[in-house]
C-alpha cells in the first residue's frame, strides 16, 4: 500500500471503496512477473480491497492472481 485511504467500513458504497482505493497499491514487477500470485485478505465485504489489488498485480507482469479471504 503506497498511501493511507483510511477506513474501508465507514464508506457506505462499493463504488466509494473502489475510487478510495484506486491507485493505493504498488507491485514490484520484478518478483511477481510471470508468477502465479495467491491474494489473502481477512474480509471480502465489497471485494473492492482484492479488485484493486489484483489489478495492481497484473499490470506489474503477474501471470495469475487467484483470491482468497477467510470472511465475507
Amino acid at each position: 500500500k503506497c498511501k493511507d485511504t483510511g477506513s474501508q467500513t465507514k464508506m457506505d458504497t462499493r463504488k466509494k471503496r473502489l475510487e478510495n482505493l484506486k491507485g493505493c497499491f504498488v507491485a514490484d514487477g520484478k518478483a511477481v512477473e510471470g508468477r502465479n500470485i495467491i491474494l489473502i485478505d481477512d474480509v471480502a465485504t465489497t471485494g473492492a480491497t482484492l479488485v484493486e489489488a489484483r489489478k495492481t498485480l497484473l499490470r506489474a507482469g503477474a501471470r495469475k492472481v487467484i483470491a482468497f479471504t477467510v470472511a465475507h
